[in-house]
């Protein structure tokens, strides 16, 4: 079952980019809401991996636990989110950063848990982009 500890593992595993151990923690079926508006919905362990072996060829990302409430069924959370970018990010549908700078967001995301503790879906909603020097 999920509990703090397990959640700071997945979290860990995400920050050092273990591609092959964070995608550990979704049900097979999951389903990944970055951005609903803008079409950016992944399905998937394979496609979120994928996805994230993608953006961070881009940036640096450094995310922390800040609140975070957890129930048999859900998880919520406050994300402070680092993203310091390599090279120019500029692919459709994101948020542009040019190189060197990095971005600060806060980010609210919502794990739906499967019955084994998984996540079967994971919802994000991004506030607060503020762009800081490198």
């Amino acid at each position: 079952m999920m509990n703090i500890d397990k959640f700071k593992e997945y979290f860990s595993a995400f920050n050092a980019r273990e591609y092959d151990v964070f995608p550990e923690f979704y049900t097979d079926d999951i389903v990944y809401v970055m951005d609903q508006n803008n079409g950016k919905i992944f399905h998937g362990r394979r496609d979120i991996a994928d996805l994230y072996r993608t953006l961070h060829q881009y940036f640096d990302e450094e995310v922390a636990i800040e609140n975070i409430a957890i129930t048999d069924r859900m998880i919520a959370v406050e994300v402070p989110t680092f993203l310091r970018c390599k090279k120019e990010f500029d692919l459709p549908g994101f948020v542009p950063i040019p190189k060197g700078k990095t971005c600060k967001m806060m980010c609210f995301n919502h794990y739906d848990l499967a019955p084994d503790g998984k996540f079967r879906r994971i919802r994000v909603a991004i506030q607060a982009i503020e762009y800081l020097d490198a």
